[in-house]
C-alpha cells in the first residue's frame, strides 16, 4: 500500500544501510502483533525489505484483527510464502501454531477517544494482550519478547525542564481516568519483567515517545495526527488547547529502527526511550503554526468563554495560521493525553542508533506521502468519528467476554493466576 511512495521507498532503503546485526536475523521466525498499526505497517515493511535484500530466509507472522485492513497495508507482500497473516485478537488467550523465536508486542489502542471512553478495557486489553503474548512466546520457544511501551509512563516531570531517562520517575496519578492507558503501560512492563524473573523469559522495553508517519491510520484522533491530516486535506489547523505543552515525537522510520536496535542489541531485562530530534518545533502551538504555514491555509480562532483570560496569548499569535478551538480546563486535562515529558535517549544512542529525521522535516515528509499517493480519504468528521466509535464498541464487547471467561474460571483471579506457570 505504501511501498510504492517515493519518501516511504527512501526511508525503507535507509533501513538497509544501518549498521545492526542483521545476521541475527537470518532463518529467524518473528510474531508482530498489532501490524497493521502506524508502527506495525513500517517494521513490516521494513523487516521484508531488509529480508529480500539480504536474503536472510527470515519469515513473519504478523498478527491483527482485522484481516481486510491488512490486505491493504501488505498487498504487495500478502502471497510472500515468508508472510503469514493471522486474525488475533491478543486479549483472547490462544495457542500459536508456530515455533517462534521472537515477539515483538506492538497491539495496542493508542486513539484518545476511545480511551477515555472506555477505560477500562483499555486497561484490560493492555494487561491480557501482554499476558497472553508473554505466554505464547514462552510456550513458543521464543528467544527475546520486545514490549512496546510509552513515555506516557512517566507522567508529567517534576521541572518542566527536566529531560527524563529510563531511571526517572515523574508524577502520574492513578486516580484519574486519564490513567488508564499510562497505567496499564506501566503494569505491562511490570508483567514482563516479572516473567523474565519468574520463568527465565528474554524481554527488552521500548518506551515511545509519540510516534508519526504516513501509516497512521485515518481515524487516528491524537492532536498530532489531526493536523498531520488537516495539512494534508490543506484545511485549517485546529488545535483543542492553547498548545503550550512540550511534545516529545518521533518519526516512524526513526521509531522502528530504535525498535530493531533494542531487539537485536539491547540488553535482557532493560528499557530504552526512543523520542525523535525536535530541532525549533517544541510545542503543539509550534507544530500547530508550521503545519498551517505549510500548507497555506487561513487563521482561524475560535476561543469561547476564555478569550478574555488569554489575550495576550491571542495577541502574540495574531498573525499565525493556525486555528484554535479551546474547551474548558477540566475537560481539557481529562483528554489529553500528552505528557510534558521530554524523553532522554542517550541509553539506546549507547546502542548504536541515532537520531536522522528532524521533527519538521518528518513532518513534510508524512504529509507529501499522504499526498502523493491520494492516500487521504474524504470523509466528514462524523464519519471518522462513527468509524471510531464503532470500533470501540467491538472493542469493549470482545473484552466483556474476555472478563465473563476470566470469572467463569474457578473464581476469576484465582483461574487467571492457575494458568500462570
Amino acid at each position: 500500500m505504501f511501498s510504492l511512495h517515493s519518501y516511504y521507498q527512501q526511508d525503507i532503503q535507509c533501513m538497509n544501510l544501518m549498521p545492526l546485526p542483521w545476521e541475527r536475523l537470518r532463518g529467524k521466525r518473528i510474531l508482530l502483533a498489532g501490524a497493521t498499526g502506524l508502527i506495525g505497517t513500517f517494521l513490516v515493511d521494513t523487516l521484508f525489505s531488509i529480508n529480500r535484500t539480504r536474503q536472510l530466509g527470515m519469515t513473519v507472522y504478523a498478527v491483527g484483527r482485522d484481516e481486510d485492513t491488512a490486505r491493504q497495508r501488505f498487498d504487495d507482500i500478502w502471497e510472500d510464502p515468508r508472510f503469514s497473516f493471522y486474525p488475533w485478537d491478543v486479549t483472547q488467550p490462544a495457542a500459536f501454531p508456530e515455533p517462534v523465536d521472537f515477539v515483538i508486542h506492538a497491539a495496542c489502542d493508542t486513539q484518545p477517544t476511545r480511551i477515555l471512553e472506555h477505560p477500562v478495557e483499555t486497561m484490560m486489553s493492555n494487561i491480557y494482550g501482554t499476558e497472553n503474548l508473554l505466554e505464547v512466546a514462552h510456550d513458543c520457544g521464543a528467544k527475546r519478547f520486545l514490549f512496546l511501551s510509552s513515555g506516557s509512563i512517566y507522567g508529567e516531570p517534576w521541572r518542566a525542564d527536566d529531560c527524563v531517562n529510563e531511571s526517572y520517575y515523574g508524577s502520574l496519578s492513578c486516580n484519574t481516568v486519564r490513567a488508564a492507558y499510562a497505567e496499564s503501560k506501566r503494569a505491562g512492563e511490570t508483567l514482563c519483567k516479572s516473567w523474565r524473573s519468574q520463568y527465565g523469559l528474554d524481554v527488552v522495553i521500548a518506551r515511545l515517545a509519540h510516534v508519526y508517519g504516513p501509516t497512521m491510520r485515518q481515524d487516528d484522533t491524537k492532536p498530532l495526527s489531526q493536523m498531520i491530516l488537516d495539512c494534508a486535506k490543506q484545511q485549517n489547523i485546529v488545535l483543542h488547547e492553547d498548545g503550550d505543552r512540550h511534545v516529545s515525537c518521533c518519526y516512524v522510520a526513526d521509531a522502528v529502527m530504535g525498535i530493531l536496535y533494542v531487539l537485536l542489541t539491547g540488553k535482557n531485562g532493560s528499557a530504552y526511550n526512543i523520542a525523535g530530534s525536535s530541532g525549533k518545533l517544541h510545542t503543539l502551538k509550534d507544530i500547530a503554526e508550521f503545519l498551517a504555514d505549510y500548507a497555506g491555509t487561513k487563521a482561524i480562532y475560535d476561543l469561547p468563554d476564555r478569550e478574555a483570560q488569554i489575550g495576550q496569548f491571542l495577541e502574540k499569535v495574531a498573525n499565525r495560521q493556525v486555528a484554535f478551538d479551546v474547551p474548558e480546563k477540566k475537560a481539557r486535562l481529562d483528554s489529553v493525553l500528552y505528557t510534558n515529558a521530554k524523553l532522554d535517549t542517550h541509553k539506546l544512542q549507547g546502542l548504536g542508533w541515532q537520531r536522522r529525521t528532524e521533527l519538521a522535516t518528518g513532518l513534510k515528509r508524512t504529509v507529501s506521502t499522504l499526498q502523493e499517493g491520494g492516500l487521504i480519504v474524504e470523509e466528514s468528521d462524523e464519519d471518522v468519528r462513527n468509524a471510531s466509535l464503532e470500533a470501540a464498541k467491538e472493542a469493549a464487547a470482545s473484552l466483556r467476554e474476555r472478563h465473563k471467561t476470566v470469572r467463569r474460571d474457578n473464581g476469576g483471579l484465582k483461574g487467571l493466576l492457575r494458568r500462570m506457570r
